[in-house]
């Protein structure tokens, strides 16, 4: 009776954490969640919009628990570039942070300036 006691005990154990691994947000749903939130920050922030940018995806590492760190591969005039990400996500709610996306730079220098040369 003991031994089938703690077959039991150890298989509803097992089952329990198979069923909270299996519970949890996967990281493809992590990264779509963030592809949206990013192309939503793309489409109506007025100093990036009009660079017309497109998220083709997000590709995401579990660095920790709850941190992942990767790329987002953009689309900007037909050229697609890596746009470092990190992501927190804490079982509820999810933020991103990017690195400054260094494509963008030439022709923001250039919406400032216009077409100038130094003599």
């Amino acid at each position: 009776m003991k031994y089938f006691s703690s077959i039991l005990i150890l298989s509803l154990c097992i089952l329990g954490f198979l069923c909270m691994q299996g519970c949890g947000v996967s990281k493809e749903d992590i990264q779509n969640q963030v592809k949206s939130m990013l192309q939503e920050k793309f489409n109506t922030d007025k100093d990036i919009s009009k660079y017309h940018l497109q998220v083709k995806r997000i590709d995401l590492t579990q660095e920790s628990r709850n941190k992942y760190r990767g790329y987002a591969v953009v689309d900007y005039k037909n050229q697609e570039h890596n746009l470092g990400i990190t992501v927190l996500y804490d079982g509820k709610s999810i933020m991103y942070e990017t690195d400054p996306p260094a494509f963008l730079f030439q022709d923001a220098i250039q919406d400032a300036f216009g077409n100038w040369q130094y003599e």
